[in-house]
């Protein structure tokens, strides 16, 4: 089966990628890559907390830790670089800023998928991009849809108290944000301890397994069972303010603790 990967360059996605290369190894895949999740609105001012998720999530990943990585020998106790999954891949990774402008959307369709995965891409996709593979386009979102569509729900989850955060898997089959036919969902418990960078990664082990196992099925030619979601009392998320970081520190939970940082960066220098 051909595959056709649309992810982000940054951390979770590569962590993302790394979880599903059992998977992907056994199809030829093509790996496009967005460099940044969520537009903002006119006059949009990123507060300093989300600042610094970015640059723990991108910057220090993309200029400082994989050239770390690159230096370590490859094993089967550390995860890879975006250069070493790009050698992997059936072409070099290639950066898609709009997936639906005409040259970087004829390079999409190109890869020829048979299937589509999404995971933290930048780009809505529109409907020539949704019709390119036949057996669809399956995003996994790092909320419990449909209460939690958008930007960093996992923030809005944890200021809401919720005791439990969870990711969806899911059908992108129009261009409307997080609202195609649900697959499956994964649930883990809030440990009022950790931070929210922490409940952020914690979702894609349980998410690249759901994943997985509709990779597999589909390419046993299984059908896929997903439901219809349901009506949402709550709103879409767009990218989160002051206030909104605000809301998860009087909730109690700090938005990333030291030991995070050096705890998810293990995995990339073979220590874990």
């Amino acid at each position: 089966m051909r595959i056709t990967i649309l992810a982000n360059r940054d951390l979770h996605s590569n962590i993302a990628l790394n979880l599903l290369l059992p998977t992907l190894s056994q199809h030829r895949f093509t790996i496009f890559l967005s460099d940044a999740v969520g537009a903002p609105s006119q006059g949009y001012q990123p507060p300093k907390s989300l600042q610094e998720m970015r640059f723990f999530e991108q910057e220090l990943f993309k200029n400082t830790i994989e050239a770390l990585i690159e230096l370590q020998p490859q094993s089967g106790n550390r995860y890879l670089s975006f250069k070493e999954l790009s050698e992997l891949a059936e072409q070099p990774i290639r950066t898609c800023r709009n997936i639906n402008k005409e040259q970087e959307h004829e390079a999409f369709r190109r890869s020829a998928p048979d299937l589509v995965l999404s995971i933290r891409f930048g780009s809505i996709l529109r409907e020539p991009a949704i019709s390119v593979p036949p057996l669809g386009v399956i995003n996994l979102h790092s909320g419990l849809l449909p209460d939690y569509r958008g930007i960093l729900t996992t923030l809005h989850s944890l200021a809401n108290q919720e005791t439990e955060v969870g990711c969806t898997l899911h059908y992108i089959d129009s261009p409307a944000i997080d609202t195609g036919a649900i697959i499956d969902q994964k649930l883990i418990t809030v440990d009022r301890t950790k931070s929210l960078l922490w409940h952020v990664v914690q979702l894609y082990p349980a998410g690249c397994s759901m994943m997985s196992n509709a990779v597999e099925d589909l390419a046993a030619g299984k059908n896929i069972s997903s439901k219809a979601q349901g009506a949402s009392s709550k709103s879409y998320f767009s990218l989160p303010t002051s206030e909104d970081f605000e809301r998860l520190s009087q909730a109690g939970f700090r938005v990333w603790d030291p030991e995070d940082i050096s705890t998810l960066y293990q995995l990339f220098l073979g220590k874990q």
